[in-house]
């Protein structure tokens, strides 16, 4: 059970025998093998907290980057796609007759800045058609995704925390809702929650939660 808590990051056994060789070893022995993608998750968590930590002002401000990119965006026109594959997620958007969605389904593919920047390019396109102008709702169902890079985590944050595209955000996007697996992963994700909404905070109620269908109560909420 200590274990759930703090892993360690490395393959552990119960010995008898302090002098037993590695070859000697065997598989009951062992009592704990590390899930790597779980370790990511831990290490981003840390690194995340450095990160903020160097770009904190005395009076406990977060300056990050402007959020401009310097890269030609994907441009759709009018004809924007009902969903996109990304290799590592399946985006989709629509209307629902009351106000827009977007989905943002994780697949178990390797992340790329490619796909994230194709992402973020549908997700601008969206939030400016005609199917996000009375509002939308966003889920991340992430259970199958593997853990982002550092990278990937600051560009996000410096993507969001643009001046237009977030008051744009601010006035459109009325619900969020992020979706992973229960247990460690789930407390390991609430703290790089945390720390990443100081770089950009969340423009709605935003609910961590480990199952799409669980009453709101149950779920960590991030308030704007």
């Amino acid at each position: 059970a200590y274990f759930n808590f703090f892993p360690p990051p490395c393959t552990t056994y119960l010995l008898t025998d302090e002098h037993l060789n590695v070859d000697d070893l065997k598989p009951d022995m062992k009592i704990f093998e590390p899930v790597q993608d779980t370790l990511q998750l831990a290490r981003l968590d840390e690194d995340l907290y450095q990160e903020v930590t160097a770009h904190t002002d005395s009076e406990g401000q977060v300056h990050m980057q402007n959020g401009q990119s310097v890269r030609k965006a994907h441009n759709w026109g009018s004809s924007l796609p009902e969903k996109i594959n990304v290799g590592f997620a399946l985006v989709s958007q629509g209307y629902d007759g009351k106000e827009g969605y977007l989905k943002i389904q994780g697949l178990e593919g390797d992340l790329s800045m490619d796909g994230l920047n194709e992402m973020m390019d549908f997700m601008d396109a969206f939030t400016l058609s005609s199917n996000a102008q009375e509002g939308f709702s966003i889920t991340y169902d992430v259970r199958m995704m593997r853990s982002p890079s550092m990278q990937m985590v600051t560009t996000v944050a410096e993507w969001g925390a643009a001046p237009v595209r977030q008051k744009r955000w601010e006035r459109l996007n009325h619900s969020c809702k992020i979706i992973i697996t229960a247990g460690l992963r789930f407390t390991l994700a609430k703290g790089v929650l945390t720390t990443f909404f100081l770089m950009c905070p969340p423009v709605t109620r935003t609910y961590l939660m480990w199952d799409p269908d669980q009453p709101l109560e149950t779920a960590a909420l991030f308030e704007p």
